[in-house]
Formats: C-alpha cells, sequence, structure tokens
C-alpha cells in the first residue's frame, strides 16, 4: 500500500520535500532579478465583457470555505471566521500553494450574498499582504493560476458599489499581468505558458485593450500547436489536462463572440480535435480516465463542455500519437496505455504506468490506476507515478520508465525506450490488443508482452502477461529468479473479496464480475485512489510470482493468464 501520512516533523521536513518535487517551479523568486514597469495607464480600462465559467462551482467545497474550514487532500486546517487563511500556521507549502492559486475562488461565490461577500474580503486582504509582490506567492504557475481564476470570476470583482476596492483589485490584477509578462520568456513550465496566453489574451479582450492584442492572440496560437498532439491529446499525454484546455479555450471563444470579433481558425479547430481525443477517455459515468497526471473530472464538467459541440465525434479506438487504445463491447471499456514517455519539458506528471489498464462496466468503473491529484501533497502525487500504482506488470520491484530528474527543470520525468509495440485487431465482433515494451531490458535482459482480448458482447476479458528474452538480448550473469508482481487495482467504489469461485468484484451499480488467474499466489490487499482529489482507501488483486531470468519460455512462470467474466444472471 502506497503511503500517505503528511505529518511532517518539521518545517525543515517540509521544505526538503517541497525543493524535491517541484524543482525550479517550487523555488522562491528573487526579486532583484526581476525588473518590470507595471502599466499604469491600464488601470483606466475598466472590464466591460466578462468571461462565462463553463466549469460548474462546487457548492459543498463553497459552503466548507464560507465556514472557514480549507482542506487540500489529506491537509485540513479549520479556523474561526475572523482569522485569514495565509496569515495562519498552515500545514505545508503545498497547502499554502494551493491557497495563492485561488481555484477555489468560484466554489466560495457560488454561495449566494454571503460567498461573494467572503471571497471579495479573502481577495482584498490577500491584496494587502502580497498584492505588490511575494517570493512564494508570485511563482509564475502559482500566479498564472491566479490570474486566470480572478479573470474568470471577474463580473464579481469589478463591479458594484465601491469603487475603491474594486480599483484596487484591478490595479493588482494588472501589476501581476505586467509582471508575467516579463518573466513569462524564461519559463521552461508548459503550464505556466498555456495560462499565461490565456490570461493575456483574455484580460484584453474583457478590457478592451487593443495594444499587444494581436501579439497576445499570436502567443496562444503557439502554445496551440506546441501544446497539443495531432490526435488532441496533451502533449504530457495528460487526459485531465486535455480536459482543463478545452475549458479555457470555450472560455476564450465566448470573448470574442461577446466582443462581436471572429473566433480564430486555430481555436476552433484545436477545440474540435481535444474534444475527439477526450471522448476516447470518456467513462461511463461521464467522467474520464485518471492517465498520467490526470483525475476523474467530475461528470457534470465533462457535461458543460458538451454544450460548446455542435455534432458528436465519430468514437476512435486508439489515439496513434498518444499511444492509447480503446477495447468497447457492450457496456464493457478497456483503455489501454501503450504511449512513449512524453518530452522533458510535458514529463514532469507523466506515470511510468506503461500497459497500465482502466477497465468499467457502464457506469461502474472496476480497475483503475491510484489516480492523480493536484490537491494532495507533491510526495504522494510523485509515490502514484510508479508503476505499482497503475494496473500491470512490476519486475523486480522497479518501474517499467525509470523516473529521471531533468537538468532544466529539476522535475522527474520518465524514460521509456521507444520500442513499444502495439497491434489492435477486431474480427467477428471481438478485439484482441497485443504489445510489447524493452522497459526492463536494459536492467533484466526481459521484454514485458501484454496481450487482451473482448468478446463480442463485452461480457468476458482475457488477459496474458509475459516476460520473455528478445532473440537480440542478452543474458544475466545472475541466473537466480526475479520477483514480479501483477496488479489490479480496483475502484472505490467496487468491493473486492475471495469466494470458491475466484475473486468477486461488486460494483455499486450493475452485476458482479469474477477474477480468475492461471497462477496460484494472489492476493487481495489495501491501495489508495486520489483521483478525485481526495485520499480513499480501496484494495488491489495482486499477483505475484519469480520470473526465469533466461526467459527462453512462454510459459510459467514467466506466462501468467487471467481473466475478468462478468456474471450475467
Amino acid at each position: 500500500m502506497l503511503t500517505h501520512s503528511s505529518n511532517l516533523n518539521n518545517d525543515a521536513d517540509d521544505a526538503k520535500l517541497w525543493e524535491q518535487h517541484t524543482g525550479i517551479e517550487g523555488s522562491e523568486i528573487n526579486l532583484a532579478s526581476i525588473q518590470w514597469d507595471v502599466r499604469t495607464q491600464e488601470t483606466d480600462k475598466k472590464f466591460v465583457i466578462f468571461p462565462n465559467d463553463l466549469a460548474p462551482p462546487d457548492s459543498l467545497r463553497g459552503d466548507e470555505l464560507l465556514r472557514n474550514l480549507w482542506q487540500f487532500g489529506n491537509e485540513k486546517v479549520e479556523l474561526d471566521l475572523t482569522t485569514i487563511p495565509w496569515l495562519s500556521h498552515l500545514p505545508s507549502r503545498h497547502f499554502r500553494d494551493r491557497l495563492h492559486r485561488f481555484d477555489w475562488l468560484s466554489d466560495l461565490f457560488a454561495n449566494g450574498d454571503a460567498g461573494s461577500e467572503r471571497a471579495k474580503f479573502l481577495i482584498d486582504s490577500w491584496i494587502s499582504v502580497y498584492g505588490h509582490f511575494d517570493s512564494f506567492a508570485w511563482r509564475i504557475e502559482t500566479t498564472t493560476d491566479r490570474l486566470w481564476n480572478w479573470i474568470k470570476c471577474s463580473r464579481f470583482l469589478y463591479t458594484g458599489k465601491k469603487p475603491e476596492q474594486e480599483n484596487a483589485r484591478l490595479s493588482a490584477l494588472i501589476r501581476q499581468i505586467s509582471y508575467l509578462e516579463e518573466i513569462v520568456e524564461n519559463t521552461h513550465s508548459h503550464h505556466a505558458k498555456w495560462k499565461a496566453a490565456c490570461v493575456f489574451v483574455a484580460h484584453r479582450i474583457c478590457c478592451q485593450i487593443t495594444v499587444g492584442l494581436e501579439q497576445a492572440i499570436k502567443r496562444l496560437e503557439k502554445e496551440c500547436y506546441s501544446q497539443f498532439l495531432v490526435d488532441g491529446c496533451h502533449a504530457s499525454r495528460s487526459p485531465s489536462a486535455t480536459f482543463s484546455a478545452l475549458q479555457d479555450l470555450a472560455v476564450l471563444a465566448d470573448l470574442f463572440q461577446q466582443a462581436k470579433t471572429r473566433v480564430p481558425r486555430f481555436i476552433i479547430e484545436l477545440h474540435s480535435r481535444l474534444f475527439s481525443a477526450l471522448n476516447f477517455f470518456r467513462q461511463g459515468d461521464d467522467g474520464i480516465a485518471p492517465f498520467n497526471g490526470g483525475n476523474e473530472v467530475r461528470p457534470e464538467r465533462f457535461d458543460t463542455v458538451l454544450r460548446t459541440i455542435d455534432t458528436w465525434p465519430e468514437q476512435k479506438t486508439r489515439l496513434r500519437k498518444a499511444g492509447f487504445y480503446r477495447m468497447e463491447r457492450g457496456d464493457s471499456l478497456l483503455i489501454l496505455d501503450a504511449g512513449s514517455s512524453p518530452k522533458e519539458e510535458f514529463g514532469s506528471l507523466a506515470h511510468a504506468g506503461t500497459f497500465g489498464i482502466e477497465f468499467s462496466d457502464g457506469v461502474s468503473r472496476l480497475v483503475t490506476s491510484c489516480g492523480h491529484s493536484f490537491e494532495v501533497c507533491p510526495s504522494l502525487q510523485f509515490e502514484v507515478r510508479k508503476t505499482k500504482a497503475h494496473s500491470t506488470l512490476c519486475l523486480g520491484g522497479e518501474d517499467s520508465a525509470e523516473l529521471v530528474r531533468g537538468p532544466t527543470r529539476g522535475l522527474y520525468s520518465p524514460k521509456i525506450d521507444p520500442d513499444i509495440q502495439t497491434t489492435f485487431i477486431e474480427d467477428d465482433g471481438c478485439v484482441w490488443i497485443n504489445a510489447q515494451h524493452g522497459g526492463y531490458h536494459k536492467r533484466f535482459y526481459l521484454t514485458h508482452h501484454r496481450r487482451l482480448f473482448m468478446n463480442s458482447d463485452g461480457s468476458q476479458i482475457i488477459g496474458e502477461d509475459t516476460v520473455i528474452r528478445p532473440n537480440s538480448g542478452g543474458v544475466k550473469d545472475n541466473r537466480e529468479p526475479i520477483d514480479f508482481s501483477i496488479r489490479f487495482h480496483i475502484h472505490p467504489n467496487t468491493t473486492v473479496s475471495k469466494k470458491r469461485e475466484g475473486i468477486w468484484l461488486e460494483p455499486n451499480i450493475g452485476l458482479p464480475w469474477t477474477f480468475l488467474t492461471s497462477h496460484s499466489s494472489v492476493e487481495i490487499e489495501p491501495s489508495i485512489y486520489i483521483a478525485r482529489d481526495s485520499i480513499e482507501e480501496t484494495q488491489q488483486i495482486v499477483i505475484y510470482g519469480k520470473a526465469d531470468p533466461t526467459g527462453v519460455s512462454s510459459k510459467p512462470p514467466n506466462c501468467v493468464r487471467w481473466t475478468f467474466k462478468k456474471q450475467i444472471k
């Protein structure tokens, strides 16, 4: 079971973990190295157009914030109503970082007049403390998120009957935008580049500023072409990153329309490609599969993007460039991750989950990974990137792709040889996927093969995991057997139990499934799931074995067969 304790012994431990897992973007800013001129003349430019935020607010979270209860992942702080959170003792740098991003702002504004007044009070107090500069709060990724959230809530912040406060908020916004324009060219963060481009365009449209608008649009166009693969998936191979970008583009397209200006063609074209990719990852519960630094995405959030689509895209069975494959028959859906590692600049959240699967039956998710969430602490975000946190084979206790700290950003990215080979076959209503990768070859001279079969009505899925020595491979000097494990992480909405017929998976909704394997050593063990932005305890099915290092045969112990079978009444 992955550990998820946040009880840090002291501030030094917290600082060490923060530096280890956030790299350059986590480092505090040295103001002496930055010179920027605030465009004070633009304080006269008021908001005349207001964004329509497509993301539905979390009313439950908004209610908690109204009571001054703050929670990010497994860290929770409850304060009296007179206490300002950023002036209090907080659990960690991660907690402070999430506060300064203001991702929670729309949830608070959604709680009527009381929520609106509380949100304005918090922003005004933030400006009084941090409005000119702060080495931690003004780090680039945090600043871009904060500005984007402020702009999306501008109809609440810059209109009303208190012009002095509204002007102060506008001045703080412009000061940060000016600062962002000065430093954005030097960042290697693709997230900051994307959000900054959205901020520059949105601010100019909302305030009807023509100076620099064309340049801002060109910057956004550059990011649209550089950050997305031809199949519509984000270059990080994260469905959640794709979804977030789709929502941002929808907000910007709406602003162009409100301004009675033609929506740039590149926005329209990318919007269509992104939705096509997201439709590939869409699950029966209207969320998405949590691959590579992604979470489920609440179904109501996905529903909002449907309003931006005129025609439903044709369902794809594969995203060739991103390396994902989709098997779907009846109500059964299985998605396989068979893609190579992203480039270093996009790999800071990529997982070592080669051949990991997401398997669902209708609205019920059955087999998944541990998921991912920005809400939990960075050390746990790192742990769920490892191979053991995915539903795949782990050889020798090592990752299928080594997580290596890159020299540019100081962040860990997976490095897997690009020798992944996959075939996808449909015949007589059935689906086969044959895949192999050499991520373990340098360490063990063995290749992992995963074969998957789904029958014509989706009631049976047969899998086979094999580790073999390729013809061109060497042989380890050490002939000791190599430990391996094959894991199937179970979604929290599904319970697992051993019965005489095999291992039973019983979802909250729908019929049960049985899991059978040719292997004798199979266990049910604890696991965790964080793809719903909290840490949930769940279970996993684990097959344990010892592989022959010579890998000369595709028979046991190097070959394990397993089956999921639906119990149809």
